[in-house]
C-alpha cells in the first residue's frame, strides 16, 4: 500500500497517542509517530489504500491534522527510492516493492533434507 505521513497541529503525548491504535480499521495502519513538542506538531507513518482514506479516519476519529502526503521511502545504505507502491505481498504477507520478491526469491530456496543431514 503507499504510505503516507500526516501532520497534526498538535504535539500529541503518550497518553493521548495509545488508544488511536485500538481504534483503526484495518484498512490503514500506523506504522510510527514523531512529535515535535518544540514545535507543536506531530508527524505520523500510516499505509493506507489512498489519501483518502486516511482523510476519512481523522475525519470519523475526530483527529485535526494540517496535511496528508504520500511518501516514498529512500534507503541510503543502497541509495535507492522504493517503488511508488509498496504492495503486501501475497506469497510471504511482506511489504516490499514489486520487483523487491524476484530478488528476495533468490535467496528464499527451500530448505530440502539430504540423507546425511
Amino acid at each position: 500500500m503507499p504510505r503516507y505521513i500526516g501532520v497534526h497541529p498538535v504535539a500529541y503525548t503518550e497518553e493521548q497517542l495509545q488508544p488511536f491504535g485500538q481504534l483503526l480499521p484495518g484498512s490503514v495502519i500506523w506504522n510510527s509517530t514523531y512529535v515535535a513538542v518544540a514545535d507543536n506538531k506531530t508527524y505520523c507513518l500510516w499505509e493506507a489504500p489512498t489519501k483518502e482514506a486516511m482523510a476519512e479516519v481523522f475525519a470519523k476519529y475526530e483527529i485535526p491534522y494540517e496535511g496528508i502526503y504520500e511518501v516514498r521511502r529512500f534507503d541510503p545504505l543502497t541509495n535507492t527510492l522504493e517503488p511508488e507502491a509498496v504492495e503486501v505481498c501475497p506469497h510471504c504477507g511482506g511489504r516490499h516493492g514489486a520487483f523487491d520478491h524476484l530478488e528476495m526469491l533468490e535467496h528464499m530456496k527451500p530448505y530440502v533434507p539430504t540423507a546425511t543431514g
